[in-house]
């Protein structure tokens, strides 16, 4: 935990230091960090994300209850990649609908993810 402590609270100034246990915790319970004895390693491929160099973490959405709406996960995992930018996402996704008028939004966005690259099988379900 030690780790933790010094490179969120100390390094990055990410999170107080009497929130990092919490925040490894709700990790662990999410499943986005895997506790092997007294160590965690992540439980997703760490390269595939770019973190903005003034990214801030907002604690009462941090440890908020109510899910996230579709477009929101979808367009930050499509930034988290670097290839495109949102506005540019939904500027894409807005032609597609505008001329192809059987598909949805939602649909949309994910073929414009398609297109570039981005692997968005974990949000076909919900659409």
């Amino acid at each position: 935990m030690g780790d933790f402590v010094k490179e969120l609270a100390f390094k990055r100034k990410l999170l107080p230091a009497e929130e990092i246990e919490k925040f490894v915790n709700k990790s662990v319970e999410n499943k986005l960090l895997i506790q092997e004895g007294d160590k965690y390693k992540s439980n997703f491929v760490v390269t595939e994300y770019t973190i903005p160099l003034d990214f801030t973490v907002d604690l009462q959405d941090l440890y908020s209850d109510r899910e996230r709406d579709f477009l929101d996960r979808v367009l930050e995992t499509i930034t988290s990649k670097g290839k495109i930018k949102a506005e540019d996402a939904l500027k894409r996704a807005k032609d597609l609908t505008s001329y192809l008028r059987y598909i949805d939004f939602n649909i949309a966005i994910l073929a414009v993810a398609t297109e570039e690259g981005i692997n968005v099988k974990e949000y076909l379900d919900e659409v």
